[in-house]
């Protein structure tokens, strides 16, 4: 499911932002029916994306973050908003475990 023709496909029957840029961001391939119209909104989020690895977390850490872009995917708050918030929770968290 990772080469072009599959990722279009992904991206012309669900509501799914495929993992290549190309299929990703390719507009003609939205439909209003299936499509939010927030469904570009990841493109806002993109330059503070960072890879998971170089955060060094565990699962329930892992879990943790996911639960809390919720907001962020519920177009309740903005990227930068998200990331200041879960960054200083997650600072907090580790700053009183090393006391």
């Amino acid at each position: 499911m990772t080469g072009v023709e599959a990722q279009t496909m992904l991206k012309t029957f669900g509501s799914t932002i495929p993992a290549l840029r190309e299929v990703a961001e390719d507009d003609r391939l939205l439909n209003p029916a299936i499509h939010p119209k927030h469904y570009n909104y990841f493109k806002e989020v993109l330059p503070y994306a960072r890879p998971l690895i170089g955060f060094q977390l565990g699962e329930s850490q892992i879990l943790e973050l996911c639960g809390e872009l919720d907001l962020l995917w519920a177009n309740l708050e903005g990227a930068e908003e998200a990331c200041a918030r879960i960054e200083a929770r997650f600072n907090e968290q580790y700053f009183d475990s090393q006391a």
